[in-house]
């Protein structure tokens, strides 16, 4: 995903009139900084939906730049890419590099803010904007106050105004022989490459307390698991199903838990807010990362919601319906609660290995999934037995 978001990032770059010159040429208008990160699918939103939607609307003709570090042997993306227009200015810089990361640190610092690196965060002059909401909403007033005033210059970032100077204007037909000896292709730059990708245990590393939790709830689950089939196929519970009272009631109040949850993680990744997290871990970068949403259409927050609601509805079903019925919504149970906790440990995993950062929602919402599938396995069972042997007597 990293290297196709790059690639279209910089295709609606260079939809625009890139015009060369010199970076210090732009010493009016509005100028900012959006720290991103390459799989962020709001980071994504805001770079091809709302920014360039508003950078139309101030500028008539574009420069564009990129940082010396553009390997085109290894095609390594470049760190930094910059649109310098007549009226509006916007720097790019990818989080996920080694420059990137030190000018965003240096950028929460000076906000005192190193609790909060989520991205996107955009900075204009003293304001810093979070989440795919507030900038697009509260951009356009800035720039609006801001050109009034006569400009606002590059944020006071340590660091910035070096990465600036050192910015290589991307050469097209006219100046690739001057720009960039040799090379008269714009494409070769436009379409950078994947980046070197951390390993497991470095993603690991990033966070040891909160993925090491993240391990510890894995585990947990997996042992679970394996204690729920084995029940479940115990031979006893099968050929003599005792009458069981109705699925536990414990059930409800952890349906209710889990909804509250998983609608809170659902606003956060459908509104772009950041989201409040404890002590351990990082949800708003497991929140950005790409797998917060599933095949690229529900967000997981959302298809949490609706797993508890329908384990709600087949819950109130083994209460107030017949038998017949009230087995099969125990089954119903059962089955869902397989499927949601599969489905977490699959999550849990991507989170300590895959993303590097752990969401201590996501682990709330996985624990209760589990207990869920605990509870209703005893039931499922009987019910299950109960319903096999109906059919055989029907045969």
């Amino acid at each position: 995903m990293k290297h196709s978001f790059n690639i279209l990032i910089l295709f609606i770059i260079l939809s625009t009139l890139i015009i060369p010159g010199s970076v210090d040429a732009q010493d009016s208008g509005v100028k900012a900084v959006l720290f991103y990160g390459p799989t962020c699918p709001h980071c994504h939103k805001v770079i091809t939906e709302d920014l360039p939607l508003i950078w139309q609307m101030y500028n008539v003709n574009v420069q564009m730049y990129y940082s010396p570090d553009y390997d085109e042997e290894s095609e390594q993306s470049p760190a930094l890419v910059g649109i310098l227009g007549d009226q509006l200015s916007i720097l790019y810089v990818d989080v996920s590099t080694e420059i990137g990361s030190q000018l965003f640190t240096s950028a929460l610092e000076m906000f005192d803010a190193l609790a909060e690196g989520y991205v996107p965060t955009l900075i204009v002059g003293e304001t810093r904007l979070v989440g795919g909401i507030s900038i697009p909403e509260q951009l356009p007033a800035i720039i609006e106050q801001g050109l009034a005033q006569g400009g606002i210059d590059w944020p006071a970032i340590p660091g910035l105004d070096q990465a600036i100077s050192e910015l290589m204007p991307i050469p097209t037909e006219n100046s690739a022989s001057t720009e960039n000896p040799g090379n008269d292709n714009t494409e070769s730059v436009a379409q950078p490459g994947n980046t070197t990708e951390p390993t497991m245990l470095e993603l690991f590393k990033q966070d040891p307390l909160g993925n090491g939790l993240s391990v510890v709830v894995l585990l947990g689950m997996l042992v679970s698991v394996g204690f729920v089939f084995s029940s479940f196929r115990n031979p006893r519970n099968l050929r003599n199903p005792r009458n069981p009272a109705p699925i536990h009631w414990v059930i409800l109040p952890i349906l209710v838990l889990g909804f509250v949850v998983a609608g809170y993680l659902s606003y956060v990744e459908t509104t772009g807010t950041e989201a409040v997290c404890g002590p351990v871990g990082d949800c708003n970068t497991v929140q950005n990362s790409s797998y917060a949403v599933l095949l690229g259409i529900i967000h997981i927050g959302t298809l949490g919601i609706i797993g508890y609601i329908a384990i709600a509805i087949a819950w109130v079903l083994t209460r107030f319906s017949s038998r017949r019925i009230a087995d099969y919504a125990l089954m119903a149970i059962f089955a869902m609660a397989v499927f949601g906790t599969l489905f977490s440990i699959y999550l849990t995993f991507l989170e300590p290995f895959v993303i590097g950062a752990t969401c201590a929602w996501c682990l709330t919402s996985a624990v209760l999934m589990t207990a869920i599938l605990i509870l209703s396995v005893k039931p499922a069972t009987h019910a299950y037995a109960r319903i096999r042997k109906s059919i055989m007597k029907r045969r």
